[in-house]
Protein backbone atom coordinates (compact mmCIF):
# COMPACT_ATOMS: atom_id res chain seq x y z
CA UNK A 1 0.00 0.00 0.00
CA UNK A 2 1.12 3.57 -1.12
CA UNK A 3 -0.02 5.06 1.23
CA UNK A 4 0.96 3.28 4.01
CA UNK A 5 4.58 3.36 2.99
CA UNK A 6 3.98 7.43 2.94
CA UNK A 7 2.78 7.13 6.96
CA UNK A 8 6.33 4.76 7.56
CA UNK A 9 8.06 7.77 5.88
CA UNK A 10 6.34 10.50 7.85
CA UNK A 11 6.83 8.50 11.20
CA UNK A 12 10.18 8.08 10.90
CA UNK A 13 10.67 11.57 10.18
CA UNK A 14 8.33 12.55 13.44
CA UNK A 15 10.94 10.34 15.66
CA UNK A 16 13.93 12.22 14.08
CA UNK A 17 12.20 15.35 15.28
CA UNK A 18 12.26 14.30 18.49
CA UNK A 19 15.92 13.46 18.47
CA UNK A 20 16.55 16.49 16.62
CA UNK A 21 15.49 18.60 19.24
CA UNK A 22 17.24 16.64 22.43
CA UNK A 23 20.65 15.87 20.64
CA UNK A 24 20.55 18.41 18.89
CA UNK A 25 20.92 17.83 15.82
CA UNK A 26 23.63 18.81 12.99
CA UNK A 27 23.95 19.93 10.19
CA UNK A 28 23.75 16.42 8.67
CA UNK A 29 20.91 15.13 10.70
CA UNK A 30 19.14 18.52 9.18
CA UNK A 31 20.05 17.07 5.80
CA UNK A 32 18.48 13.58 6.31
CA UNK A 33 15.15 15.27 7.78
CA UNK A 34 15.41 17.49 4.32
CA UNK A 35 15.88 14.07 2.52
CA UNK A 36 12.76 12.45 4.41
CA UNK A 37 10.72 15.52 3.26
CA UNK A 38 11.45 15.54 -0.27
CA UNK A 39 10.40 11.77 -0.01
CA UNK A 40 7.13 12.78 1.57
CA UNK A 41 6.49 14.98 -1.07
CA UNK A 42 7.30 12.79 -4.11
CA UNK A 43 5.11 10.06 -2.34
CA UNK A 44 2.12 12.46 -1.54
CA UNK A 45 2.72 13.78 -5.40
CA UNK A 46 2.98 10.27 -7.00
CA UNK A 47 0.39 8.58 -5.43
CA UNK A 48 -2.11 12.04 -5.71
CA UNK A 49 -1.96 11.58 -9.32
CA UNK A 50 -2.64 7.85 -9.35
CA UNK A 51 -5.57 8.53 -7.67
CA UNK A 52 -7.27 11.24 -9.61
CA UNK A 53 -6.54 9.07 -12.73
CA UNK A 54 -8.60 6.17 -11.43
CA UNK A 55 -11.12 9.19 -10.74
CA UNK A 56 -11.67 10.59 -14.06
CA UNK A 57 -11.36 6.88 -15.71
CA UNK A 58 -15.26 6.74 -14.38
CA UNK A 59 -17.69 3.96 -13.85
CA UNK A 60 -17.17 4.16 -10.21
CA UNK A 61 -19.16 2.61 -7.83
CA UNK A 62 -20.16 4.78 -4.78
CA UNK A 63 -17.96 2.34 -2.13
CA UNK A 64 -15.26 3.00 -4.96
CA UNK A 65 -15.35 6.88 -4.76
CA UNK A 66 -15.84 6.68 -0.50
CA UNK A 67 -12.34 4.77 -0.80
CA UNK A 68 -10.65 7.01 -3.20
CA UNK A 69 -11.81 10.53 -0.92
CA UNK A 70 -10.40 8.57 1.98
CA UNK A 71 -7.26 7.94 0.17
CA UNK A 72 -6.97 11.33 -0.95
CA UNK A 73 -7.58 12.50 2.40
CA UNK A 74 -4.88 10.59 4.22
CA UNK A 75 -1.96 11.97 1.84
CA UNK A 76 -3.00 15.47 2.50
CA UNK A 77 -3.05 15.08 6.49
CA UNK A 78 0.20 12.78 6.16
CA UNK A 79 2.03 15.67 3.95
CA UNK A 80 0.80 18.41 5.97
CA UNK A 81 2.15 16.59 9.38
CA UNK A 82 5.60 15.98 7.45
CA UNK A 83 5.06 20.04 6.73
CA UNK A 84 4.30 20.47 10.29
CA UNK A 85 8.07 18.79 11.54
CA UNK A 86 10.42 20.13 9.20
CA UNK A 87 8.52 23.11 11.07
CA UNK A 88 9.39 22.18 14.17
CA UNK A 89 13.05 21.97 13.00
CA UNK A 90 13.19 24.97 11.87
CA UNK A 91 12.10 26.74 14.85
CA UNK A 92 14.63 24.09 17.04
CA UNK A 93 17.35 25.35 14.84
CA UNK A 94 16.66 29.23 15.43
CA UNK A 95 17.83 28.81 18.97
CA UNK A 96 21.05 26.35 18.04
CA UNK A 97 21.45 29.68 15.34
CA UNK A 98 21.78 31.95 18.43
CA UNK A 99 23.43 29.77 20.79
CA UNK A 100 20.53 29.55 23.25
CA UNK A 101 18.43 26.40 24.46
CA UNK A 102 15.20 25.55 26.41
CA UNK A 103 15.19 25.49 30.20
CA UNK A 104 14.80 21.57 31.25
CA UNK A 105 11.41 22.16 31.87
CA UNK A 106 10.42 23.21 28.43
CA UNK A 107 12.51 20.30 26.94
CA UNK A 108 10.50 18.36 29.25
CA UNK A 109 7.06 19.45 28.23
CA UNK A 110 8.26 19.15 24.42
CA UNK A 111 9.34 15.78 24.85
CA UNK A 112 6.01 14.71 26.59
CA UNK A 113 3.96 16.46 23.92
CA UNK A 114 5.89 14.62 20.96
CA UNK A 115 5.61 11.11 22.57
CA UNK A 116 2.16 11.93 22.95
CA UNK A 117 2.25 12.71 19.17
CA UNK A 118 3.52 9.63 17.91
CA UNK A 119 1.64 7.29 19.89
CA UNK A 120 -1.32 9.35 18.59
CA UNK A 121 0.35 8.39 14.90
CA UNK A 122 0.74 5.15 15.55
CA UNK A 123 -2.91 4.74 16.44
CA UNK A 124 -4.23 6.77 13.28
CA UNK A 125 -2.41 4.25 10.98
CA UNK A 126 -3.46 1.34 12.61
CA UNK A 127 -7.17 2.63 12.03
CA UNK A 128 -6.81 3.72 8.72
CA UNK A 129 -5.49 -0.34 8.19
CA UNK A 130 -7.47 -2.11 9.85
CA UNK A 131 -10.75 0.34 10.57
CA UNK A 132 -10.56 -0.45 14.57
CA UNK A 133 -13.43 1.22 16.45
CA UNK A 134 -12.12 0.64 19.93
CA UNK A 135 -8.55 2.17 18.66
CA UNK A 136 -10.44 4.74 17.38
CA UNK A 137 -12.32 6.39 20.70
CA UNK A 138 -9.03 5.93 22.27
CA UNK A 139 -6.85 8.05 20.32
CA UNK A 140 -10.32 10.94 20.58
CA UNK A 141 -9.07 10.12 24.39
CA UNK A 142 -5.45 10.85 24.01
CA UNK A 143 -6.67 13.87 21.43
CA UNK A 144 -8.44 15.48 24.97
CA UNK A 145 -5.13 14.47 27.08
CA UNK A 146 -2.63 16.10 24.12
CA UNK A 147 -4.83 19.18 24.30
CA UNK A 148 -4.65 19.63 27.96
CA UNK A 149 -0.90 18.68 28.28
CA UNK A 150 -0.59 21.57 25.54
CA UNK A 151 -2.53 23.56 28.26
CA UNK A 152 -0.64 23.02 30.56
CA UNK A 153 2.69 23.74 29.24
CA UNK A 154 1.54 26.66 27.48
CA UNK A 155 0.59 27.98 31.00
CA UNK A 156 3.62 26.66 32.85
CA UNK A 157 5.44 28.78 30.05
CA UNK A 158 4.33 32.33 30.75
CA UNK A 159 4.90 31.54 34.43
CA UNK A 160 8.34 30.53 34.26
CA UNK A 161 8.42 34.17 31.83
CA UNK A 162 6.77 36.04 34.69
CA UNK A 163 9.40 35.16 37.04
CA UNK A 164 11.91 35.71 34.97
CA UNK A 165 13.19 32.08 34.95
CA UNK A 166 13.04 32.04 30.49
CA UNK A 167 16.73 33.64 29.73
CA UNK A 168 16.13 32.45 26.42
CA UNK A 169 14.66 35.55 24.10
CA UNK A 170 14.63 33.15 21.16
CA UNK A 171 12.85 30.50 23.22
CA UNK A 172 10.49 32.73 24.97
CA UNK A 173 9.20 33.66 21.36
CA UNK A 174 9.00 30.37 19.34
CA UNK A 175 7.81 28.05 22.66
CA UNK A 176 4.11 28.49 22.61
CA UNK A 177 3.99 28.23 18.60
CA UNK A 178 5.99 24.84 18.92
CA UNK A 179 3.39 23.58 20.93
CA UNK A 180 0.65 24.84 19.12
CA UNK A 181 2.66 23.09 15.71
CA UNK A 182 2.63 19.78 17.37
CA UNK A 183 -1.39 20.24 18.58
CA UNK A 184 -2.14 20.59 15.28
CA UNK A 185 0.03 17.58 14.21
CA UNK A 186 -2.10 15.82 16.37
CA UNK A 187 -5.34 17.02 14.69
CA UNK A 188 -4.33 16.08 11.20
CA UNK A 189 -3.96 12.45 13.22
CA UNK A 190 -7.04 12.53 14.12
CA UNK A 191 -8.52 13.49 10.76
CA UNK A 192 -6.83 10.20 9.04
CA UNK A 193 -8.69 8.25 11.92
CA UNK A 194 -11.83 10.22 11.59
CA UNK A 195 -12.31 9.93 8.02
CA UNK A 196 -11.23 6.04 8.16
CA UNK A 197 -13.93 5.12 10.67
CA UNK A 198 -16.67 7.64 9.76
CA UNK A 199 -16.32 6.54 6.02
CA UNK A 200 -16.31 2.95 6.89
CA UNK A 201 -19.47 2.77 9.04
CA UNK A 202 -21.10 4.54 6.24
CA UNK A 203 -20.23 1.89 3.74
CA UNK A 204 -21.35 -0.73 6.29
CA UNK A 205 -24.89 0.74 7.01
CA UNK A 206 -25.02 0.96 3.07
CA UNK A 207 -24.35 -2.62 2.01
Amino acid sequence: DAILKLANVVREDNLDTKIYLNKPGNKEDYENLMGGEATVNKLDKTVTEFLISISKKGGLTPSDQTELRRGLETIKNLERIGDLSINLVEFFDMLKEDKETFSLAALTDMNSMLDELNEMFDMAIAIYRDRNEKLYNTLMEKEDIMDTTEFAARQSHFTRMAKGECSSAIAASVYVDILGTIERMGDHCCNIARSSILDYADKENKL
